[in-house]
Formats: structure tokens, C-alpha cells, sequence
């Protein structure tokens, strides 16, 4: 009986992978699916299968939780409807288009419409209401729209400032 060293054994084994195996961007492209053809997924660090409708209908959770302008948490007063309904947190199907108001007493309400694509905390930041016109910008950033935004300009008409309007 004979013996392999390890580099004869790493040998052919490189050389029954070159010719048996394919990389997966060499695969056909699948057409016509059904939602139950099956996938690999690494899940908790071991791969494991599923099928296309599993990963397709996921479920995303959106919680919202106010602040003013100046980062304070507020929380008396403040209404937040989701999709029509006074909640603070709603599970949908991902992709699902998930509508936003947020007001309160003093406040400019916020409003905002975007597809969920995964689970995650909406952060609105309200501007103060004033007797003076305001002109917000916001700048959202991340993954689910309208997360992470914060109101990086507010401008109150009563003082005096060199603003100008462009048209696009």
C-alpha cells in the first residue's frame, strides 16, 4: 500500500476541484422563478438553505423614535402615526412602502414616505415652531431612508440673512 505526502494530497485534490467544479459566476441564469427555488445563506455563522419567497417576504420591523432639532428626546405630547394607524413601531413585508408623520405641540410635523428594506429606528428631528417662516434642509443618510437624518439648516425669516433661490 502506498503513502501521498500532504503536498501530493493538496495536489490532487486542486486538480479533481479544477476539473469537477464551477464558480458561481459561471452558473446559467435562472429565468421564469417561482419564489421556491432554494438558496444558500450564511445565517448565525452556519450556511444553511432557503427559498427565494422566504428571503423575498421578510419581515422589517421600523420603530420611530422623536427628538427636536437640538437632539432632545421628545416624548410628551408627540403622535406619531404609522401608515395611518397612532403606533410607534410597525412589522411589515420588506420593500413594503411604510408612511410617516410625527407631531407634536411647538413643532414643525414631520412627514416622510419610503419603501422599508430592513429593520431598523427612524430618528426624525422636529424644528420648533416660531411666529418666522423656517426653511429646512435635511440630510438622510444610511441604509433605510429617512434614517439617521438630521436637520442640518434652519433658517428663521425674522432675522436677516443673504439667501439665494436657484432654480434648477
Amino acid at each position: 500500500m502506498g503513502f501521498f505526502t500532504k503536498s501530493q494530497i493538496d495536489e490532487i485534490r486542486k486538480k479533481l476541484l479544477d476539473r469537477h467544479s464551477i464558480k458561481d459566476s459561471e452558473f446559467v441564469t435562472a429565468s421564469e422563478l417561482t419564489g421556491e427555488e432554494e438558496v444558500a445563506i450564511l445565517k448565525d455563522g452556519e450556511n444553511k438553505k432557503t427559498n427565494l419567497d422566504e428571503i423575498k417576504y421578510a419581515d422589517c420591523t421600523l420603530t420611530v423614535y422623536p427628538r427636536s432639532a437640538i437632539n432632545r428626546v421628545i416624548d410628551n405630547d408627540v403622535t406619531v402615526i404609522i401608515n395611518g394607524v397612532e403606533q410607534r413601531s410597525i412589522t411589515v413585508p420588506a420593500g413594503t412602502m411604510v408612511e410617516v408623520e410625527v407631531s407634536s405641540p411647538g413643532y414643525v410635523t414631520y412627514y416622510a414616505v419610503f419603501p422599508l428594506i430592513k429593520t431598523g429606528g427612524l430618528r426624525p428631528a422636529l424644528l420648533p415652531q416660531a411666529d418666522s417662516d423656517y426653511l429646512a434642509v435635511r440630510w438622510d443618510n444610511g441604509a433605510l431612508p429617512a434614517s439617521g437624518g438630521d436637520y442640518s439648516l434652519y433658517y428663521d425669516s425674522n432675522q436677516e440673512a443673504d439667501l439665494e433661490v436657484v432654480d434648477e
